[in-house]
């Protein structure tokens, strides 16, 4: 995080996997993947953000994947189940996905993400970003604003 992002939100979670961040002023939460991650991990630090999210009223979740590794498939499938049919209904109206470098896991999370494992429930804002700066200024813009920012520079999936 640089500075002035760093000023504003506060780490409320750390592991040698995953750090979270939670910013108070725009009701926003960061998972920060620190590396490879799986099974149980992956599986206590998502509940860790739900939890963190239905505290706080969190309106926006950015999941910050730039040092991910691979989402191997079982753990694709429970993040389906466990995760994504949930934000909605937390509150959740943004989500910002910051992709990997590594190539398995960025198809990983389009699987995800393309699954409609939302239960026929509307989906959050979902944008994808190369860089984890653009995706905090596209949240700032959001929740300030109430609707979608648009930021240049965005992860355009082909």
């Amino acid at each position: 995080m640089n500075q002035a992002d760093a000023a504003a939100a506060m780490r409320v979670f750390t592991a040698s996997y995953l750090h979270i961040h939670y910013e108070s002023a725009l009701h926003s939460i960061e998972l920060e993947w620190r590396d490879h991650t799986r099974g149980e991990e992956l599986r206590v630090g998502i509940r860790r953000g739900i939890q963190l999210a239905q505290e706080h009223q969190v309106r926006a979740w950015i999941a910050n994947m730039t040092h991910m590794h691979v989402i191997c498939p079982e753990d694709q499938e429970w993040v389906k189940a466990e995760w994504l049919p949930r934000l909605r209904p937390l509150g959740i109206e943004f989500l910002a996905l910051v992709i990997s470098a590594d190539a398995l896991n960025r198809l990983g999370m389009h699987n995800i993400m393309d699954s409609g494992g939302n239960n026929g429930r509307a989906t959050p804002e979902t944008v994808y970003f190369s860089s984890v700066q653009d995706a905090r200024d596209w949240v700032r813009q959001a929740c300030q604003a109430g609707s979608p920012a648009r930021v240049g520079r965005r992860y355009q999936r082909r």
